[in-house]
């Protein structure tokens, strides 16, 4: 069986569950993870699937189908520029959540124009993933970024 192939059998076994979009997006997530290969590289693929990447992908279909997010299924979650290794002990990062990063990035940015030399510092409690202080940190490099949890 081909990539293209097997893409298009685990693409049309998601829609029983998932809208197409969600379905699409979710089985290019999941095939690139597996093959290593970009949306490009794959879509039409003559190229035999490995057995170990055909074994991988029927476990992951199952799980899917059994509605477990993907997110969690791949241990990974983008946020804000950034990919994230996630479980089911933290929460999967939501899009409001980048806004928020956004809003406190541009916040400090205009307040470090008026504040010269003044540090500043932010606190997370309840950090979870780490994906708000990472990515804080990770676009105001010389703000003291400290998140905590249990």
């Amino acid at each position: 069986m081909s990539i293209a192939e097997a893409y298009k059998i685990f693409f049309n076994e998601l829609k029983s569950i998932y809208d197409e979009r969600e379905a699409d997006n979710i089985a290019d997530w999941v095939f690139e993870n597996v093959t290593q290969l970009k949306r490009w590289e794959r879509r039409n693929n003559s190229k035999d699937i490995m057995p170990e990447q055909k074994l991988k992908l029927n476990d992951y279909l199952k799980t899917l189908l059994l509605h477990k997010p993907v997110q969690y299924i791949l241990n990974e979650a983008w946020f804000y520029k950034l990919k994230f290794f996630v479980n089911e002990t933290v929460l999967i990062p939501r899009p409001e959540t980048e806004e928020l990063v956004k809003w406190i990035v541009s916040d400090v940015q205009s307040a470090k124009d008026e504040i010269l030399l003044e540090e500043i510092k932010i606190l997370e409690i309840g950090t979870g993933s780490g994906c708000i202080a990472i990515s804080i940190k990770n676009e105001l490099q010389n703000t003291a970024v400290t998140s905590v949890d249990i």
